[in-house]
């Protein structure tokens, strides 16, 4: 079956091209401009680091290193300008920290008088409004998720509850943040209003439920469970519904999706140790793409940039077909 595609490009005022095309319908590749933040230890033994990689797996830069101050990182997230990347920062005391994609402009997140309330703070997560940051505080010792609002600075805590919460993770409208609890003596999903209300338990399994990721549309939420024996990816629908699992074999962890929904993201121990890998939503098409000496773990996709876009994922019998940002398109789709 080919696809004919139509496409119109707004170029100087009223004039317009029209590109038309015969092109194979199959799935596209990923686009080289699409780029993922992820920890390593491929610079040494247990120092894990934070780098960034073109989704492909070309182009490796690494972006911190443990000295000066003995520090390692876990846990990136990119803000939704593609700014900066925070992450978790280990050194002698838990913090979180920023840094710019290139490796510059390194420094903490939180004031330092916010650092003094909390004693540490981990696992940053963006509102994809690009507002608000979730993150992980031991309040009394017990960890909870709390909310700082950019603009203001103002912190809000959003969960109180007995047990380890873990792995905040905002929903695409912004309104809802999925996370991980041990409050019932096992580890399940849950998700819950930025304010703190209407809390929902998603999950109900033995074993521990972890790691949630939703879909751009807010649809889906994939997470990493061992219900079944092995650490395994599954998806389920945002109510909790409709389960299904999308990996098997050697163990699989840290899903995240794509910006455009088209792939997933993950961590699979198939080649004998931790390494990246991309699979489509549905289980199907698993490509390694980080190779290395050290462990790769933790990916997190960056947000489409605004000369990234569209593109227009279209695999063409000349290869893929890329529109720039700085015009205006439309495109319409025929078969034949």
């Amino acid at each position: 079956m080919l696809l004919l595609i139509r496409i119109m490009l707004a170029v100087f005022g009223g004039f317009s091209i029209l590109l038309a095309g015969f092109l194979e319908n199959h799935s596209p590749e990923i686009a080289p401009s699409y780029h993922l933040a992820f920890i390593s230890t491929r610079s040494g033994y247990l120092d894990y680091q934070l780098y960034r990689m073109r989704a492909d797996g070309q182009i490796v830069q690494q972006l911190t290193y443990r000295e000066p101050d003995n520090r390692t990182q876990r846990s990136p997230a990119w803000s939704p300008d593609g700014e900066w990347i925070t992450f978790t920062s280990y050194g002698t005391q838990t913090e979180i920290y920023r840094v710019r994609p290139d490796g510059s402009d390194l420094q903490p997140f939180i004031s330092p008088l916010q650092q003094r309330f909390f004693g540490s703070v981990s696992q940053p997560n963006w509102s994809p409004d690009g507002r608000k940051v979730a993150f992980i505080a031991n309040d009394a010792g017990s960890p909870e998720i709390f909310v700082l609002a950019i603009d203001s600075n103002n912190i809000q805590q959003v969960t109180e509850s007995i047990g380890t919460i873990l792995e905040p993770r905002w929903s695409p409208d912004s309104q809802w943040i999925a996370f991980s609890s041990n409050r019932t003596g096992k580890t399940e999903i849950y998700k819950i209003r930025a304010d703190g209300s209407d809390e929902k338990r998603l999950t109900d399994s033995p074993g521990w439920n972890r790691y949630p990721s939703w879909s751009p549309d807010g649809q889906w939420l994939t997470f990493a469970s061992d219900r079944d024996g092995a650490m395994q990816i599954y998806r389920m629908r945002a109510d909790g519904s409709g389960v299904q699992q999308l990996t098997s074999g050697a163990a699989s962890t840290l899903p995240v999706w794509s910006p455009d929904g088209h792939l997933i993201a993950y961590v699979s121990e198939g080649s004998g140790k931790p390494e990246i890998y991309t699979m489509k939503p549905d289980g199907s098409q698993p490509r390694q793409i980080t190779r290395s000496t050290g462990d790769n773990v933790y990916p997190v996709w960056a947000p489409p940039q605004r000369e990234e876009r569209p593109p227009i994922w279209v695999p063409a019998l000349v290869g893929l077909l890329i529109l720039p940002a700085s015009l205006n398109w439309r495109a319409t789709f025929s078969r034949s």
